[in-house]
Formats: C-alpha cells, structure tokens, sequence
C-alpha cells in the first residue's frame, strides 16, 4: 500500500477486513453486508473519517456473526434471506443454488435480533 500510486483507489474486498484496510489508506469497501446493513456501514465511515478507529471496529464486530451466517450455504443466499426478511426483496436465488435452509433461516433472524 505504501508504493500504489496515488491514483490508485484501494477498497476492501472482504467486510470483516474493511476497518483494517481503511486504517492502511483504503476508501471504501465492496460489500455483501453493506446490501442490508448500510446504516453500520456508514457509521464505520464516518467513524474512520473522524480517525475513530475503535469505533470503527466496534460497529463492525456487532456484524462478526451474521457475516458468518451469510456465506454458510453459498452467497448470495444469506443475504437474500437477510434482504427478504427486511421486506427488501424476496429470497430468490438462481438455479443451482437454493434459497436458505430452515436452520440458516431461524439462525438469520436469531442473529438479526441481537443486532437490532
């Protein structure tokens, strides 16, 4: 990161590594929980703008879980379930995938509660 070139624009590719790579000079982040968790995300931006970086990460870590939770049966399942379950959109998923599992669905909406 020290030797980008200053026009080169680094974001995160991972959401549980966005507040690091934000402390080594990245601006933003590609996101699966940002699809339904924008307002935590935004919270961790302003709060790395301001150099907050423990509350930066604090936000996130209410996130640790549920990212989990996500990738479990393949995404984008999780986070259509997540998106369905906010009234967003339904659960579809093309062909081979499945919607989520009874199971992936109570543990969303299980983790969905502690995080609200």
């Amino acid at each position: 990161m020290s030797k980008k070139p200053k026009d080169f624009v680094l974001i995160s590719g991972d959401d549980l590594l966005t507040v690091s790579l934000y402390a080594l000079g990245a601006v933003g982040v590609i996101s699966v929980l940002a699809n339904a968790f924008g307002d935590h995300f935004k919270t961790i931006k302003e709060k790395k703008q301001t150099n907050d970086y423990l509350g930066a990460s604090e936000e996130l870590f209410k996130l640790l879980r549920i990212n989990e939770l996500m990738f479990k049966e393949s995404n984008p399942v999780g986070i259509k379930y997540v998106l369905k379950a906010q009234g967003v959109c339904n659960a579809y998923v093309r062909l081979p995938l499945l919607e989520a599992s009874p199971s992936l669905k109570t543990a969303i909406e299980t983790e969905m509660k502690s995080i609200y």
